[in-house]
């Protein structure tokens, strides 16, 4: 367990810029060296109080001192109080070097956590278990960073002030060392046992459930229209109770784990304390002398007993954030993730320049990976700039394949896809400047319309004369209106599947492309409608080459050449 926590411990310390942890170690050290400083200045005041004398014993080492006795010990006073203020303020900021630092790993985490995911292969995106992954962002990177990083720091900072203060008890005092010392480690030994045997089970219990309580809050609002028509709401709710509850017993043992060590430690403390004044007392020692040593154990107690509170608390938190953080570490990139599509700068300083001519597919291949059938085969197409080409097949016909092998998405197995002579996967920056993508299930962010169809462009002012061409190509204004600015919702659960489409043609044609690529664009429109929409595309954008990729056609007019994807290949239905 140990050389486990120790692995982990390394790994997070890589991510933290050197600066930051040679930071973090400064003041961890030089806060112990203050709180010994501040024990160490309560002794002689104690001293002095019991036995004014020996004020002229001090005064010898503090220059411009005062002779009296009186005004030496209040100057000590207002000295001590002085460098406990300093002290605390230094202690404030030590705090907030720590929790800098933690909050950088925070950030850092979620950043390439969802960079990675979005920079993977296509293939591997779309095995992605979205609730595992939001789990992850939601639960996991936090509880490390928070339950798990923070307390190790703690930990670390914590022993090595408890090394000093015990350095410094036993020169002041080895016997009473000795004595507190056996106690003192013989509990917290049956503590870190304990700890070490459920601490751990109950994260691993706590992150599972966890899991299981995402996965069906998220599918159930996600798929609420099956959950409401198939009865399955009672389902939901009990499998979300029961994995919550779960979930809520790992968290309610581990805290109830996290006090109790500190009600131990306070009795055995105040124990051991009374125990050793009765037998000062019975052995007939002056306690004249040994009140000032009692006291600065006292005093040391009230930083020991708090410090060894949170040391074990955070020993426990270690165990029990042990599990999610090795699998966070599992999925963290060592390395800066290679970028999705060669965003290489040389591909992006001719992106705008390029004008397109041509498309060309050659003997296109596609096999899944893992698979022995093909998907497409042979498949050759040309098009020249501002043709209207329609590709009709039926569902499972390789339609999708199509599409996301001409978006750059997958590569071919074999064959080829070249734009104006030249790979689209050597220049797939410029070739997707180039097109304007039209999905059959748009992805909509809970803004508004306008924000949906300029889609991001954070820092450019918004064309509005294309802006207000777009949305009157698509009809988007005959059904919203002047009203652009409304929330759509979750997932633009306010509009239905036909006002969804308008939106993403409006989106492909705000990104002024010389190609469009329809997946089923206009399945959820009616036959005129659609016949609107291609009729206004032809009007203000009419040299804009189009393919359309579908199961039906309602106009055959509005397509230079339609193929039939069939078997994997292309049959020329209409030249």
């Amino acid at each position: 367990m140990y050389p486990k926590i120790i692995q982990l411990w390394i790994a997070l310390q890589k991510k933290i810029p050197k600066y930051l942890r040679v930071k973090i170690i400064t003041v961890i050290f030089l806060s112990s060296l203050f709180e010994i400083v501040g024990l160490g200045a309560i002794f002689p005041i104690l001293r002095i109080l019991m036995d004014l004398s020996l004020a002229n014993s001090y005064q010898m080492y503090i220059p411009y001192s005062s002779d009296s006795p009186n005004l030496f010990l209040l100057s000590l006073l207002v000295a001590c109080f002085i460098f406990y203020v300093f002290k605390n303020f230094f202690l404030g900021y030590s705090t907030h070097q720590i929790f800098k630092s933690v909050f950088y790993l925070q950030n850092l985490f979620s950043n390439q956590v969802f960079e990675k995911l979005l920079n993977a292969k296509y293939s591997v995106q779309r095995g992605i278990d979205i609730n595992k992954q939001s789990s992850l962002l939601v639960n996991d990177i936090p509880l490390v960073c928070i339950e798990w990083y923070l307390p190790a720091v703690f930990l670390i900072s914590d022993t090595f002030l408890i090394l000093l203060l015990l350095i410094f008890l036993g020169w002041v005092s080895p016997f009473l060392l000795i004595f507190i010392g056996v106690i003192g480690a013989t509990l917290f030994g049956l503590i870190i046992y304990f700890s070490r045997v459920y601490s751990y089970k109950w994260g691993v219990e706590r992150k599972f459930f966890d899991e299981i309580k995402l996965d069906y809050f998220i599918n159930g609002l996600s798929h609420i229209k099956e959950i409401i028509t198939y009865n399955k709401i009672p389902l939901y709710l009990n499998k979300f109770r029961e994995a919550n509850n779960f979930s809520a017993r790992a968290a309610k043992l581990q805290s109830t784990a996290q006090v109790l060590p500190k009600l131990f430690v306070e009795s055995i403390a105040i124990l051991a304390l009374l125990s050793i004044i009765f037998f000062m007392v019975i052995s007939g020692h002056d306690m004249k002398h040994e009140i000032p040593v009692i006291g600065v154990y006292a005093v040391a107690a009230f930083r020991i007993i708090p410090t060894i509170n949170r040391m074990m608390q955070s020993y426990q938190m270690l165990q029990y954030g042990l599990n999610s953080t090795e699998g966070l570490i599992s999925e963290i990139p060592n390395e800066k993730a290679e970028v999705n599509g060669n965003n290489s700068d040389s591909a992006l300083k001719n992106q705008g320049a390029a004008l397109f001519s041509s498309l060309k597919i050659a003997n296109l291949d596609f096999i899944h990976e893992g698979k022995s059938s093909f998907v497409l085969k042979g498949l050759s197409l040309s098009m020249l700039c501002g043709e209207k080409i329609a590709i009709v097949g039926q569902s499972g016909a390789g339609k999708s394949t199509l599409i996301d092998i001409l978006l750059g998405l997958n590569l071919p197995t074999k064959g080829s896809i070249q734009f104006n002579n030249q790979s689209i996967f050597d220049h797939l920056n410029i070739w997707r400047a180039m097109i304007g993508y039209v999905p059959q299930d748009l992805h909509l962010t809970s803004t508004s319309i306008r924000e949906n169809i300029i889609f991001g462009d954070v820092g450019k002012s918004v064309d509005q004369d294309l802006f207000a061409k777009v949305t009157h190509i698509t009809g988007i204004r005959d059904f919203m209106g002047q009203d652009l600015d409304r929330s759509l919702g979750r997932q633009g659960l306010k509009i239905s599947g036909g006002q969804k489409q308008r939106i993403a043609i409006a989106r492909a044609l705000y990104k002024r492309p010389q190609v469009l690529i329809f997946d089923e664009a206009t399945s959820a429109l009616d036959q005129r409608s659609e016949e609107e929409i291609m009729s206004n595309i032809q009007k203000y954008f009419g040299g804009i080459s189009l393919i359309s990729v579908t199961h039906k056609i309602y106009n055959n007019s509005l397509y230079d050449k339609i193929y039939q994807l069939k078997e994997g290949s292309l049959v020329e239905l209409k030249a």
